[in-house]
């Protein structure tokens, strides 16, 4: 896997380890070329590091999650955000709104309808940090 990648926040290590695109090629048994064209059809999930160099998450990768499944979830999402990264986090976060459950391990499970379901009602909440109020401990006085 890929070790020279440069990411600005912890955050996206964190999603990792990622392969480049000749990494995924060879764990998957195909040319390039072919990873291009199923990243272009949103069949397999692609993020770039701050020099723009294609990597891809090994999470959303896995022998129980098809890319015509990852296809139908990424379809879902773009219709209400465009950033890859976005739904990586979503993709690998166990959100409370969710029940506390993964959405690629749901996906693994067998539960793809329930995770599109959530794909396509995601309001974004999960991703946003409520604004500090100006006291100390963060309470309102």
């Amino acid at each position: 896997m890929t070790d020279d990648i440069h990411l600005r926040h912890g955050w996206q290590r964190q999603l990792g380890p990622f392969y480049d695109i000749d990494e995924l090629a060879a764990q998957m048994q195909i040319d390039a070329s072919a990873v291009a064209d199923l990243v272009r059809n949103r069949e397999v999930l692609q993020v770039r590091d701050d020099n723009q160099r294609p990597l891809h998450p090994t999470f959303a990768l896995s022998s129980l999650v098809s890319c015509s499944d990852v296809k139908r979830v990424l379809d879902a999402l773009t219709r209400s955000c465009d950033e890859p990264w976005v739904w990586a986090l979503w993709l690998s976060g166990a959100l409370p709104k969710h029940g506390g459950r993964c959405a690629i391990d749901d996906i693994a499970g067998g539960s793809i309808e329930n995770v599109l379901e959530r794909a396509r009602n995601e309001d974004w909440e999960c991703l946003v940090v409520p604004a500090w109020d100006g006291t100390e401990s963060g309470e309102r006085e």
